[in-house]
């Protein structure tokens, strides 16, 4: 038999430009079908952001439709956990959907930024992934749906930090805003509030709290109230002996207000601590049946104002 070594050449090359195709085809393929995808190809179908980026929620539906990702694919990536809030509202996980963004990389992390869809809602969310490629962090930055009178967006910059804010007009035609300016700790494994800025009257604002809609199965987790304005919100954290915490209260008539959002971790089982590498602050944690009493040591003077401290008591709320 006589070979032409020509049309064999190209016949050689035209099959592999078509097996490259089809790989890639099949790539696109497993990101929005019901198989799980690797970390490798998870990332590969984000393109590096260019910082600084603001983002709007009006603009929040057209965002990222080139690349779909389904919720199965990423389903060995994301814990399940994280959209136990989605599913509450009867929104089958088959029907959750993700379109990339784009993503930033530092020394020690990598930052995925995606809107997810799901009913009527879209939101943009933050995926943290570590140096092992695992999932250490998530971070809801901004939804499509809001019901107040607010212009909501979200500033990602490039350290990367995430300052998410509202604006509105106010009776003289002023515009009021607040803005909570969010960064990852790399020691606690979460984010963490690093600025707080507003020109509204406090006692107008509503208090937004951060772990809301996280996970609550352990023991201790769930909200320990004063009142509206005075409460401490725990949360499932990496394991049975660690919580997310978020702390908000206001004294003296709202003069002095105090706010920390990390990690404590149990040091027996009705004691905690909340101390983090870079931070003098250190709160002691006690918990007496249905009640938790916070106790400041160390200088928490970046929480809160210079007339009081971390020094209260609180009843935990029956959840519904």
């Amino acid at each position: 038999m006589v070979f032409n070594i020509k049309k064999t050449g190209l016949l050689l090359a035209t099959l592999c430009l078509l097996f490259f195709f089809s790989s890639c085809k099949n790539d696109d393929i497993s990101l929005s079908g019901e198989e799980q995808v690797s970390v490798d190809a998870f990332s590969k179908a984000f393109q590096p952001l260019k910082l600084p980026m603001r983002i709007y929620d009006t603009s929040l539906q057209n965002m990222g439709d080139t690349t779909s990702i389904s919720y199965s694919a990423i389903s060995g990536i994301i814990p399940d956990s994280i959209f136990q809030s989605v599913k509450k509202d009867k929104i089958k996980s088959q029907k959750i959907t993700f379109h990339a963004i784009g993503k930033m990389e530092t020394a020690s992390n990598q930052f995925y930024l995606l809107t997810m869809k799901y009913g009527k809602n879209t939101d943009l969310v933050v995926f943290v992934l570590d140096k092992e490629k695992k999932f250490v962090a998530y971070l809801d930055l901004l939804k499509k749906n809001h019901s107040d009178e607010y212009d909501h967006n979200v500033l990602v910059t490039n350290e990367p930090a995430f300052i998410i804010s509202r604006e509105k007009k106010g009776r003289d035609n002023s515009i009021l805003f607040s803005r909570n300016s969010m960064a990852y700790s790399t020691s606690s494994h979460t984010f963490i509030t690093v600025m707080k800025d507003s020109n509204e009257n406090p006692e107008d604002m509503a208090v937004i709290n951060p772990l809301d809609t996280l996970p609550q199965k352990n023991k201790l987790s769930g909200d320990y109230v004063e009142n509206k304005r005075n409460y401490i919100s725990l949360r499932d954290g990496k394991d049975e002996h660690s919580y997310q915490f978020f702390i908000h209260f206001e004294k003296n008539d709202g003069d002095c207000i105090g706010e920390l959002k990390g990690v404590m971790k149990m040091t027996d089982t009705r004691n905690a601590i909340y101390q983090q590498n870079g931070d003098a602050c250190v709160i002691d944690f006690h918990f007496d049946g249905r009640k938790v009493s916070v106790k400041e040591r160390g200088n928490c003077g970046n929480h809160r104002g210079i007339k009081c401290f971390f020094d209260d008591e609180y009843v935990k709320k029956k959840q519904k």
